[in-house]
């Protein structure tokens, strides 16, 4: 994922942590089988990821050693412009 380029292993434990609680939400919300195994989707990674390079986590990302991208920047100025 070019999005994870040059973060630090910190980034990507707390971006692994943060899929995790979102698969295990889904399951606790019903949406899973409860005896089935948590399992942490792409989708879940890409809202972790959206999660924390959004401005309202920018001291989490200073933080954990996170970069922001051009790409990142762009999306989420078009976002706020709608």
């Amino acid at each position: 994922m070019q999005r994870t380029e040059g973060v630090t292993a910190s980034f990507l434990k707390e971006l692994l942590r943060r899929a995790a609680l979102a698969a295990a939400e889904g399951s606790a919300t019903g949406e899973l089988d409860a005896a089935a195994p948590i399992v942490v989707e792409d989708r879940h990674l890409r809202a972790a990821l959206d999660e924390l390079f959004d401005d309202r986590h920018q001291l989490t990302r200073l933080t954990v050693g996170g970069t922001v991208h051009d790409d990142d920047r762009a999306g989420r100025q078009a976002d706020h412009s709608e």
